[in-house]
């Protein structure tokens, strides 16, 4: 999991209200300090998700470590080793979990949020 910078949470942080009523946007690059406290939050709440409410099913063990990108982004490497009973024994039965298209016009919100935060899209000039 790699911390966006774009994070309805870390732009409300980065936001100043200055005394004349002026809003001053800081870069998330100025302020690594607050990047890293919301990373660390959705880091928590993901393992929280999986290990305490068991949204995949019981966790016989998980480790993890977080490390920062060359541009300060912070990511998180997870394992999570399930129980026996919630292990995928058959790789069939993998293409009931994971689905790697695009959600169709049924689900438009589901849709939005695949192309907003789950397509990484060229980087640099395009030809």
């Amino acid at each position: 999991m790699t911390s966006n910078p774009n994070w309805p949470e870390i732009k409300q942080a980065l936001q100043m209200n200055l005394e004349d009523g002026t809003i001053l946007e800081q870069l998330p690059q100025s302020r690594p300090d607050i990047v890293a406290r919301v990373a660390k939050l959705k880091f928590d709440q993901m393992i929280e998700d999986l290990d305490k409410k068991q949204i995949f099913g019981k966790i016989a063990a998980f480790v993890y470590t977080i490390e920062f990108q060359k541009r300060g982004l912070p990511h998180m490497h997870l394992l999570v080793i399930m129980s026996f009973d919630d292990k995928i024994h058959q790789p069939e039965e993998l293409d009931d979990l994971v689905s790697s298209e695009i959600p169709g016009n049924h689900d438009l919100e589901l849709r939005e949020l695949v192309l907003k935060w789950m397509i990484h899209n060229p980087c640099g000039v395009k030809f």
